[in-house]
């Protein structure tokens, strides 16, 4: 239930004044079924400057419901950097970044990073959406829906960022599943996803997203990265991200890591998003 929305990440040891990010990487699943099937991965990440990864980012909108949503330079920069790291990367930005598009570049890709906005409907979970580009720059939105994700052809996957707001957010069905836009990609098979619980700042993504990627290249497994990229966040006092607020939405979802394994204490959930959201509000989010 509630649980699914706890940045464990950020949970507090008020006697020795550390997160429980700075002792322990931290990794999230929403059933013990998929950790276990997640936890058979065998990718090996000494080769993750030969995958080939896919980048949306920043797609051209035209629609009612996406003309005001702002542009997301933090999002670019994320794209121009894996281009600079990885040997194989298709990029597709602008009105290059259509649905038909990335149905046709996924084909063969180990690693997708979707750079974009996101709405979740806690009413309809299957309404839930990723702004696209309208395919053949027809006029009107090109939204990919929760229920459209089943259907990509993902291919031999090994990891998924969600670079977006909310997307490990969503209602509770009945059985304590989360039903966030992260969970198809779990369903299908991808054995690490990163995806954001609550609404991301476009500055705070930028930074912790080079950061991870100059880590995964490094032969470093995701979970271990994300907690190298937060920790980095939490240190640097003179970027102004060092509040929970900008590092701990993110989680690491799925099955695969050779972090340790600890305790956590407890939080107030409510009360951590509602604070949250009272800091990002006048940050350009996803």
């Amino acid at each position: 239930d509630s649980l699914h929305g706890v940045p464990f990440a950020a949970l507090f040891d008020a006697r020795r004044r550390r997160y429980l990010i700075e002792d322990h990487t931290v990794i999230v699943s929403p059933a013990f079924t998929l950790f276990a099937q997640h936890a058979t991965s065998t990718t090996d990440w000494r080769t993750a400057r030969d995958l080939r990864a896919i980048v949306v980012t920043n797609p051209k909108t035209t629609g009612v419901i996406t003309a005001q949503l702002p542009r997301l330079p933090g999002a670019d920069a994320e794209a121009a950097h894996m281009a600079g790291l990885f040997a194989d990367v298709r990029i597709l930005r602008d009105a290059e970044a259509t649905q038909s598009g990335l149905r046709a570049a996924l084909p063969g890709g180990q690693i997708l990073h979707v750079a974009s906005h996101a709405r979740v409907n806690y009413r309809a979970p299957w309404h839930s959406y990723f702004v696209l580009a309208p395919d053949g720059g027809r006029p009107g939105e090109e939204l990919l829906f929760m229920s459209d994700l089943s259907s990509l052809p993902l291919g031999d996957p090994r990891l998924a960022v969600l670079a977006a707001c909310g997307s490990a957010d969503g209602p509770v069905a009945l059985g304590g599943a989360s039903l966030s836009l992260a969970r198809p990609f779990l369903t299908a098979g991808v054995p690490n996803v990163i995806a954001s619980l609550w609404p991301v700042s476009d500055r705070a993504s930028r930074a912790l997203f080079t950061d991870f990627y100059s880590h995964v290249v490094q032969s470093t497994p995701p979970a271990m990265a994300l907690r190298s990229a937060q920790l980095a966040m939490l240190r640097n006092p003179g970027a102004g991200l060092q509040s929970p607020t900008f590092w701990a939405p993110f989680v690491a979802i799925g099955g695969t890591s050779s972090g340790r394994n600890g305790a956590a204490g407890s939080l107030s959930t409510r009360s951590t998003v509602r604070s949250t959201l009272n800091e990002v509000r006048d940050e350009r989010v996803r």
